[in-house]
């Protein structure tokens, strides 16, 4: 009998030191497949895609803000200013000019008179040629308008595509963080232009008073003096 009982937990201990290797190789093997499962691959790739979706849709929006905020910026306010500007600055000089002809001789003045007054002609033909000028000008401003619609349209295409991509996996989106980003951009950007605007463009013209009044003086002088070429 003690022979029997010890061959019998002989056995047992086989049994058992069998059970926890197998069960030691099991937890390896499972190790292993969560390792290197396709099901985690296709996991990692699902949240790659994510994060693309999300960059994607917070690189779109910077852009279709700047596009919008930079084409409604240049056509309704620096086009209008710098026309401004300029037509200021022939004012200004002409405002001169009429200064110094107040001093000028009654017979000086006089020749002026008639080559203004009486030879009309030349200010008939200036003026059409400004008319049609203008119309030419609104034409191109207006085809510029399209082409600037034409940019806004694409950049509001890829945009959507970004948006209804993103909608389709908004679980995986951080919707807040997109929205808190875009609203911070947009205030940087609207400070920047302003101040830059404001301090740097306004203050620099490339045609100062003098040298539209140097050059004035240079081409009539060279017309009376028959050397304007």
């Amino acid at each position: 009998m003690d022979d029997n009982a010890e061959c019998e937990m002989i056995e047992k201990q086989r049994r058992d030191s069998i059970t926890l290797s197998d069960l030691h190789m099991i937890d390896m093997s499972t190790d292993i497949s969560k390792q290197y499962s396709p099901i985690k691959k296709e996991g990692n790739k699902h949240s790659i895609y994510y994060i693309f979706s999300e960059k994607a849709l917070t690189i779109l929006t910077h852009v279709l803000i700047m596009v919008s905020f930079e084409l409604y910026f240049y056509f309704e306010y620096i086009t209008l200013i710098e026309r401004k500007l300029f037509l200021e600055k022939i004012d200004e000089y002409f405002d001169q000019i009429n200064e110094k002809y107040d001093n000028y001789d009654r017979e000086y003045k006089d020749s002026i008179n008639y080559i203004v007054l009486h030879e009309n002609t030349n200010y008939n033909v200036l003026y059409d040629n400004y008319q049609d000028a203008l119309k030419d000008q609104r034409h191109l401003l207006k085809h510029l308008k399209y082409i600037s619609l034409g940019m806004f349209s694409v950049s509001l295409v890829l945009f959507t595509i970004a948006f209804i991509n993103a909608l389709i996996y908004r679980l995986h989106i951080h919707w807040k963080h997109i929205v808190l980003e875009n609203i911070f951009m947009f205030m940087l950007l609207g400070i920047f232009e302003y101040l830059f605007f404001t301090f740097v463009i306004l203050l620099y013209t490339p045609i100062t008073d003098e040298e539209l009044e140097y050059r004035a003086y240079k081409n009539m002088y060279n017309i009376i003096n028959g050397t304007y070429s």
